[in-house]
Parts: C-alpha cells; sequence; structure tokens
C-alpha cells in the first residue's frame, strides 16, 4: 500500500492505494469516494463534492454523432472496406527509379517451397486483377521471397537490395515520430486515418517499371505502381502527403498514417472535412476499418495519445514484454532496437541499456549471455512493461530540465509545472564517451 495524491478537477485527496502491475484503467471504489465526501450524479453525469464538480463524460450529443455520420457519408466514395475494392491511383506524384547508366540487375528467382506456390500464385493473380502487376518482358528480374505475417498469411514481397545499390538516393527527410507526437499537446479530439494499401496508389513512371520486374515459375512480371522495398519509396510517399495535406492546421502526417487533432468538435468537424476534400482530389483511398473518428484517445505510431499524453502502445509492448532471453547478436540488437523505440519513457535509458549495448560493439570474442546483461534485459522489459504516461508539452509554458551523470552515462528530465503540479515530458539519456568517462561530475552535467 502506497499513500498517493490524485486530483479531479479542483479537489486533491490523499488516499491508500495498492501499486500493482497493471496497464487497464484503475477504477476508484466507494471509500475513495467516501474519503472525499463525494457524490455520483447518474442523471446529469456528474462527480460533485462539497466545493465543486467535475463531468463524468465528454458529452458527445446526438447532432454531434449524426454530423459526423453525414460527413462520413458524404465523403463514402473515398473509403474502401474490403481486400478486393478498388484502390485509388492518384495523380499527383508519381515514383522514378534513377538508375544512371547502370546495366539492368539479373538475380536467380530464390527457391519458394512446395507447399507455399499455391499462396505465391494466389498473391500473383490477385495483383493482375487490382491492376499492380502486368506481364513483362524486362531484361530486370529481382528475387521473390514471402514474409509470414502473425496472422499465419504471407507477405509478397521482391528483394530489391541489389536494385537500391544502383539507384540514386532520395534525401527527402522524414519527419521524427517524437516531433510529431510533441504537437499534439492541448487537444480535446483526435482521428486517425490509414491510406488502403498507400504504396499501390502511387503510379510508377512508365519506363522504370522494367526495373521492378520479378519471376513466378515460368513467367515474368513487373510493377504498374509503387512497391514495397524499393529504397525511394519512402521519400515519394512522405513528400506526396506532405504535399496533399500542406497548410492544413492540426494535422500531421507518418508517411500513410493521418492525425486530426483540435479542442473542440467544430473544429474537428471543419479539418476533417478539409482532410477529405484534398484526399479526394488526390484520387486517394482511405481503409475505413483501420480509422478512429473524433475520440479522446487513440492509437497512432506505436503510442496511445490522449489529452493526458502519450503513453506505449500495450499491443507493441507485448513484443517486448514476450521477447525471448537472447541467444545472439542478432537478438540483442533487435532487442534494444525495439526498446530504443520507447527510450524516452524510460528515465536512464542509456545506463540501464549499457550492457547490452556492449555485446554489439566490435572487436568482442564469440557471444556470451552474462548475469550483467540478463540483468539489464529483464529490467527494461520490466520498465517497459510499466511505463509512465508523458504529459503532452505546451510551448506557452516554462520547461524545466534535471540532469544526472553516472561513471557510465548521461541522463535528464524534461518537465513543466502546470498550476501546483509538475508534469513529466520526456526523459532522454546517452552513454559517455571513453574520454568522457574522465570528465569531473560538473563536467558531465
Amino acid at each position: 500500500m502506497k499513500e498517493l495524491e490524485l486530483s479531479i478537477g479542483t479537489l486533491t485527496i490523499s488516499h491508500q492505494f495498492m501499486v500493482v502491475g497493471m496497464r487497464n484503467t484503475c477504477i476508484l471504489g466507494a471509500d475513495f469516494l467516501k474519503s472525499g465526501r463525494m457524490v455520483v450524479d447518474i442523471a446529469n453525469s456528474k462527480l460533485t463534492w462539497p466545493s465543486g464538480e467535475v463531468a463524468l463524460v465528454i458529452e458527445t450529443t446526438a447532432p454531434t454523432v449524426n454530423k459526423l455520420s453525414v460527413l462520413l457519408d458524404n465523403y463514402s466514395d473515398i473509403f474502401v472496406s474490403g481486400p478486393n475494392d478498388p484502390l485509388g491511383r492518384t495523380t499527383v506524384a508519381e515514383h522514378s527509379i534513377d538508375t544512371g547508366d547502370s546495366r539492368p540487375v539479373k538475380q536467380r528467382p530464390y527457391r519458394i517451397p512446395v507447399h507455399l506456390n499455391t499462396v505465391v500464385n494466389k498473391q500473383v493473380n490477385d495483383m493482375i486483377e487490382r491492376g499492380v502487376i502486368r506481364s513483362s518482358n524486362s531484361p530486370w528480374s529481382s528475387p521473390i521471397v514471402l514474409a509470414p505475417k502473425k496472422d499465419g498469411d504471407y507477405r509478397f514481397c521482391v528483394d530489391f537490395r541489389r536494385v537500391n545499390l544502383v539507384t540514386k538516393k532520395d534525401a527527402h527527410p522524414m519527419p521524427r515520430i517524437d516531433e510529431i507526437l510533441d504537437q499534439l499537446g492541448g487537444a480535446r479530439y483526435f482521428s486517425t486515418l490509414d491510406l488502403a494499401s498507400g504504396y499501390w496508389q502511387v503510379p510508377l513512371r512508365e519506363e522504370d517499371m522494367e526495373k521492378t520486374a520479378f519471376s513466378v515459375g515460368a513467367n515474368h512480371y513487373e510493377f504498374t505502381v509503387m512497391p514495397f522495398g524499393l529504397t525511394n519509396a519512402p521519400a515519394t510517399f512522405q513528400r506526396m502527403m506532405g504535399n496533399i495535406l500542406m497548410g492544413i492546421k492540426s494535422c500531421l502526417v507518418f508517411m500513410d498514417d493521418i492525425i486530426i487533432f483540435s479542442d473542440t468538435w467544430e473544429e474537428h468537424q471543419r479539418i476533417l472535412d478539409e482532410v477529405f476534400r484534398r484526399i479526394r482530389a488526390a484520387g486517394l483511398k482511405i481503409k475505413r476499418d483501420k480509422c478512429q473518428f473524433a475520440q479522446e484517445s487513440v492509437k497512432f505510431l506505436g503510442h496511445i495519445v490522449s489529452a493526458r499524453g502519450t503513453e506505449p502502445d500495450s499491443s507493441k509492448v507485448e513484443a517486448v514484454r514476450e521477447f525471448a532471453t537472447p541467444t545472439s547478436l542478432t537478438d540483442v540488437r533487435a532487442f534494444v532496437g525495439m526498446a530504443s523505440y520507447y527510450r524516452r519513457f524510460i528515465k536512464n535509458f542509456a545506463d540501464i541499456a549499457a550492457p547490452l549495448h556492449d555485446l554489439t560493439k566490435g572487436g568482442q570474442p564469440e557471444f556470451c549471455w552474462t548475469p550483467v546483461a540478463d540483468k539489464a534485459f529483464n529490467d527494461l522489459k520490466s520498465r517497459l512493461c510499466s511505463a509512465p504516461i508523458l504529459s503532452l508539452p505546451d510551448f506557452f509554458v516554462p520547461f524545466t530540465i534535471y540532469t544526472d551523470a553516472s561513471d557510465f552515462g548521461l541522463g535528464a528530465v524534461l518537465s513543466q509545472r502546470r498550476g501546483e503540479n509538475e508534469y513529466v515530458i520526456a526523459y532522454a539519456s546517452r552513454t559517455l564517451t571513453t574520454a568522457e568517462k574522465n570528465y569531473s561530475t560538473t563536467e558531465k552535467e
């Protein structure tokens, strides 16, 4: 049991809570209501106490629901609901593959297990029917691979690594996910949109289609749209989406994931309408069942986003929780990569992960899993599974930075004070270089 302070509206109560490792929302019991002399007013959807009251829910009126329904009906043509629905084909962008004067890349096909031939043929036929690929006489050829999916199905992929080596790179920048999340502060309503097979809605330049060729059995095919695996595909897609949605306030995009956020329903409806209008004009389609509309809390880029702040998506953290003890350097790198995605939620991440990073440094002897590494591995898993909700920053309020240094790393906490309370915005950390380890504590901090 632990004495904790909990604030509701203008009321702050000290109460005994049992601290447990759960991620679900807690329900406050009768003992808590009694200690604060609170009354649940069901009829008026309020929680009252002698000195104040607070709404139990954000009121969603019938007119609001109806307006959203009407808005979605007005743009029903931009949504797809099934895997066989026609894809969009944008007219605002075209992907090119600049290979200069390079000779055609031709590789022998990888062998596909006999029992998967049916899977390959079905996916090829589906792509032909949807206009994604066509028969080819190309001198280029890259091998295909089947990547297993969580649901037991397989994803059809083409190994374009050799083609990518001779492709001139596109330097268009990708947005930082943490910078996107930092812009969501102050919002009450959130919507997320997901394009249906987004890459396949971008046409390929006619003269570059032959460079995407691949063989299946005795047949040769090439893509007519932008396939996955091309080195410049992310840059083409991000540039296109940025141009389409440019200038829309409170709308951010990362590849084919779009988030819309606002403080009022009226503003939210206006932004949704503008986004839908531009997506329609661009000839794109949205996957209806992957969208979330006008919610208080949404999943976005591996996080749960709400007015309270951001936290790791529990379904993503589950993969970290279930990660088996590493038996190779590849396993260690995979785990550290997964955990690092949420490092801003873990205080002194660099210090904790240092033993795992040490295992991956060059010049190390053969892989050896040590008790120190095992402790770091389990400590990171534990902290990720109980990561806090980080408050979204308010850029009109001063920030406070707390710094700390150890013999091995640097740590910092970014926070803001709002009223009587202080909220953590993010944790930051990194390991020290060999030279920096000789600095005094003052110099380190």
